[in-house]
């Protein structure tokens, strides 16, 4: 519950922090559904929950999309699991966690694989030119102005503006 301090059970097994899950957590679903896929991927592939490092972790990733999951149902799994591993990294289980690692560098790969277009001053004022909307032309404006990436304009909240 929010504004409750944070609690955890007295046990460091896998089995009793989703018991205590179970318990205090609204997205139980997730979490044990997650794991019961991570024991899958691991009794396919021979690993222990212990020896999981960075490829086992980016491996299990994989495992996930290639099981037929949906993008926000992997997602939901996989950080259930990074969660969960930072629990056990808490309690000296783990010296790092490998699902927060993996995840980091998948996305470092995904931001150098993103291709970058090159538009020329003259393609670029005749899109401001031709665009009737006023939102977009203040969008446009706002990204030419500020520097500001698509994604940043899109998050931007009224708290954002000074």
């Amino acid at each position: 519950m929010k504004g409750e301090p944070y609690e955890s059970p007295d046990s460091d097994s896998p089995a009793d922090l989703l018991a205590f899950y179970n318990e205090k957590r609204s997205a139980k679903t997730d979490i044990n559904a997650a794991w019961m896929h991570l024991q899958d991927f691991l009794s396919e592939k021979g690993y222990d929950f212990e020896e999981i490092g960075v490829s086992e972790a980016a491996e299990y990733g994989q495992y996930l999309r290639e099981v037929g999951l949906k993008p926000n149902t992997y997602i939901a799994y996989y950080s259930s699991m990074r969660t969960f591993t930072e629990w056990f990294c808490q309690r000296g289980v783990f010296d790092y966690n490998p699902f927060s690692i993996a995840k980091e560098e998948e996305l470092d790969f995904q931001r150098n694989e993103t291709v970058k277009r090159q538009v020329d001053l003259s393609e670029l004022q005749d899109a401001i030119k031709s665009t009737r909307k006023p939102q977009r032309l203040l969008l446009i404006t706002l990204l030419l102005k500020t520097g500001l990436r698509l994604s940043e304009a899109h998050n931007l909240d009224l708290r954002d503006v000074h």
